[in-house]
């Protein structure tokens, strides 16, 4: 492992610092400087999973990276190397003011290449609509920290299904005269994506899934609060392996350039997407095992 890849994993920021000085003064080129950070934040991950560095860690972590990159980035934008791998439109959503996690994600999104557009926070469903449409952005992220916040996410899928029923309609009108839209086939297929996507996490929160409760009727209180935990538990995991599988995915479609056969849609932003939204899902049904276990609630 690179020095400053083993300084920013054991957060010496003064370390850090020194050596991103040393590689600029020695000619190492700034994208190359940032992916040797990147592999000291994947170590400093990996201590994160085993349980050895909680979250503050990780919040120093990204604040040493974020005066990394503060210092990088007028190299990258002179030789244009920052300047080709998408562009990221995020923020936290109406009603919500946190931040340290989007923080996080925004630091580590530039440290990968991504140009980010960061809204800040309580941000409103349309101000994020009009930015994407406005900077051609492909990747949108929402961040929530508290529940009633779910709406804002609900909203924007709400959007989308709006314009996947405009588009439809217009589609099918236009065919009548010969002039269909082309690409409408594709646009409401990974649009239907997003609204599946979205909405599960939101579904599973509101218990608008299907239940079988006089399956566990017969059985005794303890009994039933076993039986629902074990049954979210294995969700959760199953989700989590889904979740995995769909970044990895994402990141073979994005090698590979992957693109719709008509416009030309790329499908890594969705297959990202769609993986994250199953993260959060996780983070329901764990929510869910908690609350059984704390409030008795054991039709959860």
């Amino acid at each position: 492992m690179d020095a400053l890849s083993q300084a920013i994993r054991d957060l010496d920021e003064k370390r850090v610092n020194e050596l991103v000085e040393e590689k600029i003064k020695a000619g190492v080129p700034a994208l190359e400087i940032v992916k040797i950070c990147n592999e000291g934040m994947v170590s400093l991950g990996d201590l994160f999973s085993e349980g050895v560095y909680f979250i503050s860690e990780l919040i120093f972590s990204a604040e040493i990276l974020k005066g990394v990159m503060k210092r990088l980035d007028p190299l990258l934008q002179a030789t244009g190397e920052g300047s080709s791998a998408g562009k990221v439109v995020i923020g936290t959503v109406k009603g919500d003011i946190h931040d340290i996690g989007k923080n996080i994600v925004v630091t580590l999104l530039r440290g990968a290449g991504f140009e980010v557009v960061d809204l800040g926070v309580d941000v409103p469903g349309p101000k994020f609509m009009e930015t994407v449409r406005r900077t051609g952005a492909r990747v949108l992220g929402l961040s929530a920290l508290l529940n009633l916040t779910y709406p804002e996410m609900k909203a924007v899928a709400g959007v989308a299904v709006t314009v996947m029923m405009l588009l439809t309609v217009t589609d099918i009108l236009l065919r009548a005269g010969g002039r269909p839209i082309i690409g409408t086939f594709e646009v409401v297929s990974l649009l239907l994506a997003v609204v599946i996507a979205f909405g599960i996490p939101q579904v599973s929160l509101d218990r608008g899934h299907v239940n079988m409760d006089f399956l566990l009727e017969r059985l005794s209180d303890r009994s039933r609060r076993v039986m629902n935990t074990l049954t979210r538990l294995f969700c959760l995991i199953l989700f989590a392996f889904i979740g995995g599988n769909l970044f990895n995915v994402a990141a073979r479609f994005k090698t590979a350039g992957e693109v719709s056969a008509t416009i030309q849609l790329p499908f890594y932003p969705i297959a990202y997407g769609v993986a994250v939204c199953c993260l959060l899902e996780c983070c329901v049904f764990a929510y869910e095992i908690v609350r059984i276990w704390r409030r008795g609630d054991d039709h959860a």
